[in-house]
């Protein structure tokens, strides 16, 4: 008898999507007390997430509405992020949520690497650049946040959500 029929693993999927929301979930009641507005942001980053995941398609549709909006950012202390960059960071991990419960469920993936060996050969030769430098953390730094997270976030998450 084989214990791990089809049925059970289509529910490791389910499993994994609600321990991920659980562990949101516990942070937030952890962060409660100490931090009201870091709760809020977990809170909506829950719901999110879980939207987002169902319907990855109407987060591309958020990016391409809220694209044209320049100079809204998100400030905390030193820390600042564009709203656009929250929301494609978002839509990510959305992505990959999504991609990691269609994994579990035995969903065959097909995924589409757009110029994917011309950018393997640029991000290498950046990295390769990045060792020689001499603040090699602010290199890599760079390297990620300005050719990588455009290419995840703005290339291949788009493709793979309109193929």
């Amino acid at each position: 008898m084989n214990l791990f029929n089809e049925r059970s693993k289509k529910e490791k999927g389910h499993i994994v999507t609600l321990f991920l929301m659980g562990v949101l979930i516990f942070a937030a009641i952890l962060t409660a007390q100490l931090y009201p507005l870091a709760t809020f942001f977990i809170i909506v980053v829950i719901f999110s997430f879980f939207i987002l995941s169902a319907r990855l398609e109407w987060g591309l549709y958020l990016i391409a509405f809220f694209l044209p909006m320049i100079n809204w950012h998100f400030v905390y202390q030193q820390f600042e992020i564009p709203f656009i960059d929250l929301l494609a960071i978002i839509l990510l991990l959305s992505f990959f949520i999504r991609m990691l419960y269609e994994r579990l469920s035995l969903n065959k993936i097909d995924m589409i690497w757009p110029l994917g060996m011309p950018f393997l050969v640029l991000f290498s030769a950046l990295f390769i650049s990045n060792l020689f430098s001499e603040y090699i953390v602010g290199s890599i730094w760079y390297s990620v946040r300005w050719v990588l997270f455009p290419y995840l976030a703005y290339i291949f998450v788009p493709v793979n959500i309109i193929k």
